[in-house]
C-alpha cells in the first residue's frame, strides 16, 4: 500500500490541482494506494502516526509514504514519523522553493517522478539532521529533524518573514513563490542585527585524530549560520556547494561580515555557490556543532521557522531515510 499525503491548501491551493493531474499514473499502475488530505500540521502529524509503525516495527516491511508538496510539508512529515527505518519516502515536489527536489535532480515533470516512485525501489538513502534547542543548564528544550538544512540567524529570520508575509500566498498563486524569499531578504538585510557567536564542533579531517579536529571559534559579527545536509536552501541558494547527504556530515556556512551591508553584494552570489570565495564566509564540515549567542535568534528546519533560541546543537542522526526517488 502506498500512502499519499497532501496538504490541499499548499502552494496557494495548487497542490491538490497538481495531484489531480498525476493521480491517473497511480490508478493505471494497478498498485493499491490511499490518499490522505491534511487540514493542518497537527492533522498531518496524526495521519503519519496512524500510518507509520513505531520502533517495534512492522512485520510486512516498511511503509511507503509519498508527499505531494513543498519542503515545508516534507519537513512536517519527517518530524511526524516515529521510526525512520520503518519508512520509505517518495517526493513529488509542489512548493515555492523545492530545494530538496533540486538537490536530488528530480525531473520537472511530476508524472515522471510518479513513474519512478511506483517502481517501488529505494534508490538512495539520505542522512537526517537534528537541531536541539538547549537551556542554560544544557537540557534539551525542543528538537526538530531536517532534511535539507537548518538555519540560525538571518536566513531563519527571512524564513519567518516569508511565513508571515501577505505576499506569500499571492506569489504562490502566480507561481512566483521564490521571489518572496528575495524580497524579504533584501528588506531584512537593512534591519537585521548581527550577533557575536561561539561555536564548538569536531571538524571532519579525513582520517585525522579526533583531538586534532576539535574546533572552537568565535565570530563577532555573525549574520547567518546554515548547517546543510543537502546543497540548496531558501528557494535555490547554493549555500553548501560540496554537501552530500550520504557522508554523515553537515556542511556549515557561517557569514561574519564586519558590517551587514558588506554582505549585501555577496548574498546573491550564493545562488551560484560563489559566496564561499569571500573572506567573511567560513565553511566547516562536521557531524555535530553547538552554537551559542547572547540574544535568542530564529531557528528554521528546511525553511520552516519554529522557535527562537540562544544555544542550539545541530547534528547528524545515526539513522538514514530511504528515498523512492
Amino acid at each position: 500500500m502506498i500512502h499519499v499525503l497532501i496538504n490541499p491548501a499548499g502552494a496557494g491551493g495548487r497542490t491538490i490541482r497538481y495531484w489531480n493531474k498525476l493521480e491517473d499514473r497511480f490508478r493505471e499502475s494497478g498498485q493499491p494506494y490511499e490518499v490522505h488530505l491534511s487540514r493542518s500540521e497537527a492533522d498531518l502529524a496524526e495521519i503519519c502516526r496512524n500510518i507509520c509503525p513505531d520502533s517495534s516495527g512492522r512485520p510486512d516491511g516498511p511503509v511507503d509514504l509519498v508527499v505531494v508538496g513543498g519542503d515545508g510539508t516534507i519537513n512536517q512529515v519527517l518530524n511526524a514519523i516515529p521510526d525512520l527505518s520503518a519508512v520509505r519516502l517518495g517526493i513529488i515536489p509542489c512548493g515555492s522553493g523545492n530545494d530538496l527536489a533540486k538537490d536530488l535532480s528530480l525531473p520537472a515533470d511530476g508524472r515522471e517522478i510518479a513513474r519512478t516512485i511506483l517502481q517501488g525501489k529505494a534508490r538512495r538513502k539520505s542522512d537526517i539532521g537534528l537541531v536541539e534547542l538547549l537551556g542554560e543548564d544544557g537540557r534539551i528544550l525542543q528538537s526538530r529533524r531536517f532534511l535539507t538544512g537548518c538555519g540560525f540567524g538571518f536566513d531563519a529570520a527571512v524564513c519567518h518573514g516569508v511565513e508571515v508575509s501577505p505576499l506569500k500566498g499571492i506569489l504562490n498563486r502566480l507561481h512566483l513563490g521564490k521571489l518572496i524569499y528575495i524580497a524579504v531578504a533584501i528588506r531584512m538585510i537593512f534591519s537585521f542585527r548581527q550577533m557575536p557567536v561561539e561555536i564548538s564542533c569536531v571538524r571532519s579531517t579525513e582520517g585525522a585524530a579526533p583531538a586534532a579536529a576539535a574546533v572552537q571559534r568565535a565570530f563577532p559579527h555573525c549574520l547567518l549560520l546554515a548547517a546543510m545536509n543537502h546543497r540548496f536552501q531558501g528557494g535555490g541558494f547554493l549555500f553548501a556547494p560540496d554537501a552530500s547527504a550520504e557522508d554523515g556530515q553537515l556542511d556549515v556556512c557561517i557569514a561574519d561580515p564586519k558590517n551587514r551591508l558588506d554582505f549585501f553584494p555577496i548574498f546573491p552570489t550564493a545562488y551560484r555557490g560563489e559566496h564561499v570565495k569571500f573572506d567573511c564566509v567560513t565553511m566547516l564540515r562536521t557531524p555535530d556543532i553547538t552554537v551559542r549567542t547572547q540574544a535568542p535568534q530564529w531557528v528554521h528546519t528546511d525553511g520552516e521557522p519554529f522557535a527562537q533560541a540562544s544555544c542550539i546543537r545541530i547534528r547528524i542522526l545515526p539513522e538514514r531515510l530511504s528515498l523512492l526517488v
